[in-house]
């Protein structure tokens, strides 16, 4: 007895169809690319420094002419290279022209900005400094000697003669120089600009004090109870 024979199917069969790909997973990776390689620096160390070294011995014309006929692209990874990518230069040569007519003449302002750059970066000479003199005012100046001339420090008993007022004020001479006094009194606001003080010694009393020597005085500052004065012919 024979087997009984399978019913084909009257329609179309999957051999009829070529094999569609599977729907890509959307948790599948893409395919690896190819591995690029290791990016290398454009320098050595040892030539960035001596490169370092030769642009900035070079003066502003130099350095203008050599990054003119340089491109802007190389020019920007050639500083990038020599002086860092956080650098002045490198920042100044990556700003576009303005309009159409500044990209005409782009190389030129572009050399002319970097060669300002760095030579306002490279290291300048310096000449040894000149020893100031005391002073270069003629002799005799008065400001001059109020500078020169050293002050004493005093407690003498002093009294402040009014001639124009016909009154006094007893004062203390605190420090004393040849060109001025500071002194010290209760009521300095009371003094007048313009005055005579008498230096007392305690051996004289005050019949004494027109026969003493004195100094004409010119008041320069008050403050509170203290008077800068100055000594007038």
């Amino acid at each position: 007895m024979q087997p009984a024979e399978k019913p084909q199917p009257s329609g179309p069969v999957a051999a009829d169809f070529p094999a569609q790909p599977e729907a890509a997973s959307p948790n599948a990776q893409a395919p690896a690319e190819p591995q690029s390689e290791a990016q290398t620096p454009l320098l050595a160390q040892d030539q960035v420094a001596k490169l370092q070294k030769i642009l900035r011995s070079m003066d502003h014309g130099q350095l203008q002419s050599v990054l003119s006929a340089i491109e802007p692209n190389v020019l920007r990874l050639c500083l990038h290279a020599i002086f860092g990518p956080k650098s002045s230069a490198q920042k100044a040569s990556a700003t576009p022209p303005q309009n159409q007519e500044e990209s005409g003449s782009g190389m030129a302002a572009h050399a002319k900005m970097l060669a300002q750059t760095m030579a306002a970066s490279s290291p300048k000479p310096h000449l040894p400094g000149e020893t100031p003199s005391v002073s270069k005012a003629k002799p005799g100046d008065i400001s001059v000697q109020a500078r020169q001339s050293p002050r004493r420090s005093t407690q003498n008993h002093a009294k402040i003669y009014c001639p124009s007022e016909k009154n006094s004020f007893d004062c203390i001479i605190l420090d004393k120089s040849k060109t001025g006094a500071l002194v010290f009194l209760d009521h300095a606001d009371e003094v007048p600009d313009t005055f005579d003080l008498y230096d007392l010694d305690d051996q004289n009393s005050d019949e004494d004090l027109v026969h003493l020597p004195h100094q004409k005085c010119k008041v320069v500052w008050r403050k509170r109870n203290k008077m800068g004065v100055t000594f007038v012919s």
